[in-house]
């Protein structure tokens, strides 16, 4: 349900002509540079790594806008279980409009 999204989004945003791009230019094929030496904000893994087509991109975004998800409701989980009372409080505040 979420990929349909991401595609979307990433169209809109060129990512995926710019990614073409990239690859048409031949950036992609050069070595990596060392990771400490690239500026901050630039990734930290090498561009050849990049997904080659439209679908890895968009998979490569997908797979990590879920593990962003879980990664959140993970948090979630774990503050209900540091104070569950705050939640049930929440709950009833929200029974008694």
């Amino acid at each position: 349900m979420l990929r349909p999204i991401i595609a979307d989004a990433l169209d809109k945003t060129g990512a995926v002509s710019k990614l073409a791009m990239l690859r048409a230019s031949g950036l992609l094929d050069r070595p990596a540079q060392d990771a400490a030496a690239a500026p901050v904000d630039r990734p930290k893994r090498p561009l050849a790594e990049l997904p080659s087509s439209r679908d890895g991109l968009i998979d490569t975004v997908t797979d990590q806008a879920m593990r962003g998800i879980f990664k959140y409701i993970g948090r979630q989980e774990d503050k209900i279980r540091d104070d569950p009372t705050e939640l049930a409080f929440k709950l009833l505040e929200h029974m008694d409009r």
